[in-house]
């Protein structure tokens, strides 16, 4: 079984991975985790700059 890590514990990204894989590989078991990864912005960025350091870290 793989294991597929998605850099956030973000409930609704982990979801949205799992059902992404779900849909792309249908026959194949795995199971989808979320870790802690530092992005160099807060939590809820509130700028268009913060949010896109955050995506590129």
């Amino acid at each position: 079984m793989k294991t597929i890590i998605v850099a956030s514990h973000n409930p609704v990204k982990i979801n949205a991975v799992t059902l992404a894989f779900k849909h792309v590989f249908p026959d194949q078991e795995f199971t989808v985790k979320g870790v802690s990864v530092p992005s160099g912005v807060s939590d809820q960025p509130v700028t268009n700059d913060e949010t896109r350091r955050g995506a590129d870290n």
